[in-house]
């Protein structure tokens, strides 16, 4: 795992290797749903997917608390959410999340759905 990009979350991962991960995903089931993708359904992903299942099992591995892969996929989405959250809020657009995705509140979390088809 590159360490030094920045933002970390408490030295498990960082912004700049967790959010590509998911942006990815987000199209890709989309592509196939031609739906919104919900917070479930990114956390099952991004724990099947070849680079999200390396990341998880590079952060589980130093986790000394021993959260599961599953709690660690979420809270990465979670910190997605999260940045999106805080650039829609202040206005300026400024962030890929916002710029490249609608996004709904479901049920369980935020869903997510690209603004032009890819």
């Amino acid at each position: 795992m590159q360490r030094g990009k920045e933002p970390t979350m408490g030295q498990h991962f960082s912004h700049d290797e967790a959010f590509p991960v998911i942006r990815r995903l987000i199209i890709e089931i989309s592509k196939s749903t031609n739906d919104f993708v919900t917070h479930s359904e990114l956390v099952h992903s991004f724990a099947q997917d070849a680079e999200g299942s390396r990341l998880l099992q590079v952060v589980v591995e130093g986790d000394k608390e021993n959260r599961p892969r599953e709690w660690w996929a979420s809270n990465m989405i979670q910190w997605f959410s999260q940045r999106y959250t805080v650039t829609e809020k202040d206005g300026d657009g400024s962030s890929e999340s916002v710029q490249e995705f609608l996004r709904r509140n479901d049920k369980d979390g935020y869903a997510y759905k690209p603004r032009t088809r890819s």
